[in-house]
C-alpha cells in the first residue's frame, strides 16, 4: 500500500527575496515622493511669506512717499517722511536686527531676515524736489536661507504736494 505524501508547496528563498526587495523599492519610491511633495509645499509657503512682505513694504512706502509733504533721505538705511498732516514717519533698515522699521516698530515678520537695504536719491533735478527714490531690500527666509527675494522700488513724490 502506498502512502500518499503531500508536498507542501511554498515560496522559494529567491522568490521571498525578490518580493521583499520589490516591496522595499515601492516603499522607498512612495516615501521619497511624499517627502518631495511636503518639501515643495513648505518652499511655496516660505516664498509666499517673502512675497507678502514685499507687497506690504511696497504699498506702505509707495503711498507714503507719493503723498508726502517732504521726503528726507538721512542715510542709505534711513528715510524720514513728513505727511501732509504734519506727522513725521521714520523708516529704517536695522541691519543688526535684520528687519525693517517704521517709527521703531517692526514692519517685517519674524520669519523674514533683511540681509541688505539701500535707499538712494533717484531725483533728476538739482533741487531734488519732487523727490524720487530707489529702495533696494534683499531678504531671505529665517530658517531656509536659500529662499531669497529682492524688492526694488522706485517711487516719486507727487508734484504739487510739497510746500
Amino acid at each position: 500500500m502506498k502512502h500518499r505524501t503531500s508536498i507542501i508547496q511554498g515560496f522559494s528563498l529567491i522568490e521571498l527575496l525578490a518580493g521583499i526587495s520589490l516591496t522595499g523599492m515601492i516603499f522607498l519610491g512612495s516615501t521619497s515622493l511624499m517627502f518631495a511633495l511636503f518639501n515643495s509645499n513648505s518652499r511655496v509657503k516660505q516664498l509666499d511669506i517673502l512675497e507678502q512682505t514685499k507687497n506690504d513694504l511696497q504699498v506702505e512706502l509707495s503711498n507714503q512717499v507719493r503723498w508726502a509733504k517732504t521726503v528726507n533721505i538721512l542715510s542709505p538705511q534711513q528715510l524720514d517722511i513728513e505727511a501732509t498732516n504734519g506727522e513725521v514717519i521714520s523708516y529704517r533698515c536695522d541691519l543688526a536686527a535684520k528687519n525693517f522699521l517704521k517709527n521703531e516698530s517692526t514692519l517685517t515678520p519674524k520669519q523674514v531676515v533683511i540681509s541688505n537695504c539701500t535707499i538712494r536719491n533717484f531725483s533728476r533735478t538739482i533741487s531734488h524736489i519732487p523727490v524720487s527714490l530707489e529702495l533696494l531690500i534683499e531678504m531671505h527666509h529665517k530658517e531656509f536661507i536659500a529662499v531669497k527675494d529682492t524688492l526694488r522700488l522706485v517711487v516719486s513724490q507727487r508734484v504739487g504736494t510739497n510746500n
